[in-house]
């Protein structure tokens, strides 16, 4: 997983919030209550806890030089919280994008479910279903 710098960080948090935002308005047309509204929703909060697992498995500190100074640890604390964000962004785009596929996905069985139901079989018919 690449960081990336301040700005596109923010740029990524920007859009995974107009992402969950598109959802809860999707959802809200699927005539459901979306939970995504809430800071500590489903989405957001077992995205935190992937990012933890992810970069408690994956994070390698930079290697410390010889005379540990004070502006080598600050830079040290630097690389964790940027790397945590770094994988707290992409894993939250990750969940917007499937919960994005998903509400279109509802909203066009509601409007169009015969159309939908065709494609269905098709798909179970190309896989042997």
């Amino acid at each position: 997983m690449q960081c990336f710098e301040a700005s596109s960080l923010l740029l990524s948090l920007a859009w995974s919030a107009a992402m969950l935002t598109l959802v809860v308005k999707l959802d809200r047309a699927n005539g459901f209550d979306s939970g995504l509204k809430d800071l500590f929703s489903t989405p957001i909060l077992s995205s935190l806890v992937i990012t933890c697992i992810y970069v408690y498995i994956t994070y390698e500190a930079p290697p410390a030089p010889t005379n540990e100074t004070l502006g080598s640890l600050l830079q040290r604390i630097s690389n964790f919280i940027e790397t945590s964000a770094c994988a707290f962004v992409s894993i939250l785009n990750n969940w917007g994008l499937l919960l994005l596929i998903i509400s279109i996905y509802k909203l066009a069985k509601r409007y169009f479910p015969q159309q939908i139901n065709s494609i269905k079989e098709k798909l179970k018919s190309m896989f042997g279903g």
